[in-house]
This record gives C-alpha cells, structure tokens and sequence, in this order.
C-alpha cells in the first residue's frame, strides 16, 4: 500500500483523496494534478496539430519541442 501523496510525495492524514488508481493527501494536490494533466493534454494536442510543408518536407522544429526529444 503507497505510504505517499501522488502529486506533492507528502504523507497522508486521516483521509486520502483518490481518482482511479492515484491517492492525494488533499483536494488541492488533487486539483493541481489534474490542472497539470489537462495542460500537458492541450500541449500535445497542438503539437499533433502543427503543420508540415510541401513535399514532404517539415517546418523547423519549435524550441519548446525540440527540448523534449
């Protein structure tokens, strides 16, 4: 059994707060997770959304991009 907060690692008092399989010690570390989830979820989607250029051939990666490959 986890001993520790998915999102902050902190321990857990007399209530855990929990969405599927991950356990928070408070709402708040609940809420700040899933605002996190839903920002990574729009990033990724407007990377699948970038253009690319004739021929075949791609734009210059953005750097925001290129820092996570």
């Amino acid at each position: 059994m986890k001993k520790r907060c998915d999102s902050c690692g902190g321990r857990f008092g007399l209530v855990r707060h929990r969405h599927f399989w991950q356990q928070f010690c408070t709402k708040v570390c609940k809420q700040n997770r899933h605002q996190k989830l839903a920002s990574e979820k729009e990033r990724k989607a407007q990377l699948l959304q970038w253009p690319t250029g004739t021929a075949g051939r791609r734009h210059p990666v953005p750097p925001d991009v290129a820092r996570l490959v």
